[in-house]
């Protein structure tokens, strides 16, 4: 009678005991799938957190009109990046009234052992030649109805790069929208003695949807 019952509590055992073990293994899969879904929210809230915080909204009055204005513009610090990048599309559009201000623009936002060749030059004049809304069509307001003429103040909004990983050190991508593309457009600086000099602006000056005056439809 013993071993019947001592087999029987065994076999109740058996029973029982999967049975308990498989509602710990249930709420330990609960409790981790609840951590699992809280570090994701709060992952993907701090990722938008840092792209909100990361764009920046610049303000001129308005284009210089000369190269001594120009130069005198407080966005000349090209300490900050964001700078560099607003004082260049000032210096592409002021290329499209003097070009050769403007090439000197572009030199002075340039490190000085790296100005301007012939090719550099040509690439302006292929790109901006018939193209004389380009740069302005990155501020706010400007669009392709109004023939790309911006809301003033001039405003410029400048996101950041969302691989900086993919940019070697030293360097950094700015990057703008213009209603005239889809895709946002780039410009890439590069870092010497904390001063931010141009590196790569044809990311700037691909075509884009043609000013409504200038269209066909």
């Amino acid at each position: 009678m013993k071993k019947i019952s001592l087999l029987a509590a065994l076999m109740v055992g058996m029973i029982v005991l999967p049975s308990v073990s498989d509602a710990a293994v249930l709420s330990s899969r609960n409790v981790w799938n609840t951590i699992k879904n809280e570090v994701t929210t709060r992952a993907k809230d701090k990722v938008v957190k840092q792209s909100q915080g990361g764009t920046k909204k610049m303000q001129i009055s308005q284009f210089p009109q000369t190269l001594a204005e120009f130069k005198a513009m407080p966005q000349m610090d090209l300490r900050k990046p964001e700078n560099t990048l607003l004082m260049f599309l000032c210096a592409a559009n002021h290329w499209t009234i003097d070009k050769t201000a403007g090439e000197e623009a572009i030199n002075l936002l340039s490190n000085p052992k790296r100005q301007m060749t012939p090719y550099d030059k040509q690439f302006l004049r292929d790109r901006l030649g018939d193209k004389h809304y380009l740069p302005r069509s990155y501020f706010e307001g400007a669009t392709p109805a109004n023939n790309y003429t911006p809301s003033e103040p001039l405003t410029l909004k400048v996101m950041p790069d969302g691989r900086p990983q993919d940019v070697e050190a030293g360097y950094k991508r700015l990057f703008v929208k213009t209603s005239g593309a889809e895709a946002n457009r780039y410009i890439k600086l590069r870092e010497k003695d904390g001063v931010w000099y141009l590196w790569e602006y044809f990311g700037l000056l691909p075509s884009i949807a043609l000013p409504t005056a200038e269209s066909d439809w």
